[in-house]
């Protein structure tokens, strides 16, 4: 045996007993992966039941629930007003305007957040669209026909292919520095993911039926819905 052998050798049974064990169960499409933890900076109850979608308009939250959004102080949970918008799969703040998107009707609706007036309303091209987050004059949303990241024009229909969603089963998503995050309810994990659907990373939600979630103002903090009620405000490690 030549004599580096006696010193290869460790470090090779190293590699396949621990750090080559690490890259699998670190793979984020594995169920069974480890998870990083999102750092909880704080948690309210609200009275909203059974909720959705979220987003944040810059002054507050906004949350599908049944056929209704509902506007809650992003900081305390208190309810502020509703808006009723008929059957919704997801809600995006495009433009100055509460974008809503009917994954049956395959329609989008635009309403003013003030009066809680439709001020337009227009069909998707087809798509079953659903968790709709605005990316400059398009949106960014999953199509539940193809299971799969679009980017969608509601001024041109024009619709973009982006790439699978690798069996990621989507409860709420949010933009994040040109990347996504992706709840899933039934794995309780937010999973951070490129546009082409490419998983990266994944964290433990600290809620338990995690719905929605978006970003506030400050770009980095997170807000965590559960369709119990609860907000949890996070931030990445």
């Amino acid at each position: 045996m030549p004599r580096y052998a006696s010193a290869v050798l460790p470090l090779l049974w190293l590699c396949l007993g621990s750090a080559c064990r690490d890259v699998t169960f670190n793979n984020p499409l594995d169920p069974g992966a480890s998870a990083g933890e999102l750092r909880l900076e704080r948690r309210v109850t609200t009275s909203v039941a059974g909720g959705g979608d979220l987003v944040f308009d810059g002054e507050k939250l906004w949350w599908l629930s049944g056929e209704s959004l509902i506007a809650l102080d992003a900081w305390s949970g208190t309810l502020i007003r509703n808006i009723a918008c008929g059957q919704a799969s997801g809600v995006a703040w495009h433009q100055g305007l509460l974008c809503v998107c009917s994954d049956t009707a395959r329609r989008l609706r635009a309403y003013d957040p003030l009066s809680g007036n439709l001020v337009w309303e227009r069909p998707t091209s087809g798509l079953a669209l659903s968790l709709p987050v605005s990316e400059g004059s398009t949106l960014v949303a999953v199509d539940g026909q193809t299971a799969s990241l679009v980017r969608y024009d509601p001024e041109t229909g024009a619709v973009e292919r982006l790439g699978g969603l690798g069996g990621i089963r989507p409860s709420g998503l949010c933009l994040w520095g040109g990347e996504l995050l992706l709840t899933e309810g039934s794995r309780e994990v937010v999973t951070r993911m490129t546009l082409t659907g490419q998983a990266l990373e994944v964290y433990r939600s600290p809620l338990q039926g995690t719905s929605g979630i978006c970003t506030l103002a400050d770009g980095l903090t997170l807000v965590l819905g559960s369709r119990h009620g609860e907000l949890a405000q996070v931030r990445l490690p």
